[in-house]
């Protein structure tokens, strides 16, 4: 059965002229279809038909009532028959209807009211291909499936994408230069923090409390390990300088002491650059 997309919400009642409509004719003749053009969809004002079939009930409210599906566009008064008996238990067959019948545009009771908006509809929904949102998403906990591999900034990232970016920073190494780096590396625990970072000191007491120095991101809980380097070893360092560190159970610096190459601490005030990674969590 053909689904009738044409449809007007303010169609008036008409009659049948001329001999009305016999059981088997294909046409029949209205009174007057000033009023049945449609109001919904993509042809707004034109006459009934022009999107599509549409469906009418001839006698309508009497015992003989009978939905015809028609088809258009309207030209005249003179209306085109598709299938008689679009409601009965046998489409196709009609029934005879004599002239001064009350016709009227009407939707059959198989046929639901969005059935008829055709284009209406259409345009609210997006197209499988092109289209643009107007909104934000909700899905509801439910996956996108089957991406295609994201070439430009604004495009959705692929899981097989992030977790290549995953492996890649898991596994990066530290530079040689003096970069500043900080990252995060899992644990089956505790995700551990890495800092590499290089800082200007300058000596404190060597004999007893050292140098603080401080960690420019503090970790979350406590430091657990540094290892450190002079990037330029000073005068009065001298060359073959090294140092000891204590982490002290702090989470944002630690105690640095300074020797030169005799294993002699050097003297307070000594300025240098040095550069260290630590390890906590």
């Amino acid at each position: 059965m053909t689904t009738p997309n044409s449809f007007s919400g303010s169609a008036q009642a008409t009659t049948l002229t001329g001999t009305g409509i016999g059981a088997s004719d294909s046409t029949f003749t209205v009174a007057s279809v000033s009023t049945w053009k449609e109001t919904i969809g993509s042809n707004i004002g034109s006459y009934l038909g022009t999107s599509g079939n549409f469906v009418v009930t001839i006698d309508y409210g009497t015992s003989s009532e009978e939905k015809v599906l028609c088809s258009g566009p309207i030209t005249s008064t003179t209306i085109n028959v598709v299938t008689r008996g679009y409601d009965g238990a046998t489409p196709g067959t009609g029934v005879p209807h004599s002239a001064g019948a009350v016709v009227v545009h009407t939707i059959s009771t198989d046929v639901p009211y969005f059935a008829n908006l055709g284009a209406t509809v259409a345009a609210a929904a997006l197209p499988k291909a092109g289209g643009t949102m107007t909104g934000a998403i909700n899905m509801g906990s439910q996956a996108l499936s089957n991406l295609a591999t994201s070439t430009t900034t604004q495009d959705a990232a692929t899981y097989g994408q992030v977790s290549a970016v995953q492996t890649t920073a898991y596994n990066v190494q530290l530079p040689s230069s003096t970069l500043k780096i900080y990252g995060t590396v899992p644990s089956t625990a505790t995700p551990l923090k890495v800092i590499g970072w290089t800082a200007v000191i300058t000596t404190a007491n060597q004999t007893t409390t050292g140098t603080s120095v401080a960690i420019p991101y503090s970790f979350p809980n406590a430091l657990m390990s540094v290892v450190g380097t002079f990037s330029n070893e000073s005068s009065s360092a001298g060359a073959g300088s090294r140092c000891t560190i204590d982490t002290n159970n702090a989470n944002n610096s630690f105690k640095l002491w300074v020797y030169n190459a005799a294993g002699s601490k050097v003297a307070n005030g000594g300025t240098y650059q040095f550069s260290f990674v630590a390890v906590g969590y």
